[in-house]
């Protein structure tokens, strides 16, 4: 485990990432907003939970991660889209390497949730 994982999953300060480029912060939270309104993430968790539930999850996958009901400062699988972009090398350089990373992130994300809630069911919440 690297020490950017260790202080995301033990809900430690994190280190300083290395991103080069803070427009491709910007531009990967608003690919982020596109997908949070964007159907077609929420219907793969919709198999496995309610609506709002899956509203909440994917916020849980791009932004705040998760944790286990009872267990306030240690999270558990998926790191989010957005926390695991600016410590993932090799870095994207433009916007089309970008969506497709996050893409990918995504897809990491949303198998580890189902995962996770496969293991957890209800106590599996939002890390804050």
């Amino acid at each position: 485990m690297t020490p950017w994982e260790d202080a995301w999953f033990n809900g430690k300060l994190m280190p300083r990432h290395e991103l080069p480029k803070k427009l491709l912060l910007i531009e990967a939270e608003a690919i982020a907003e596109e997908w949070l309104l964007a159907p077609e993430i929420r219907c793969m968790l919709e198999e496995w939970v309610w609506r709002d539930r899956a509203e909440d999850a994917v916020v849980e996958i791009l932004w705040s991660g998760c944790r286990v009901r009872g267990e306030p400062w240690k999270r558990v699988s998926p790191i989010p889209v957005l926390v695991r972009l600016p410590y993932s090398e090799p870095y994207p350089s433009n916007i089309v390497e970008l969506e497709d990373q996050m893409r990918e992130y995504r897809r990491i994300a949303v198998n580890e949730w189902i995962e996770q809630y496969q293991k957890y069911g209800d106590k599996l919440e939002a890390a804050l």
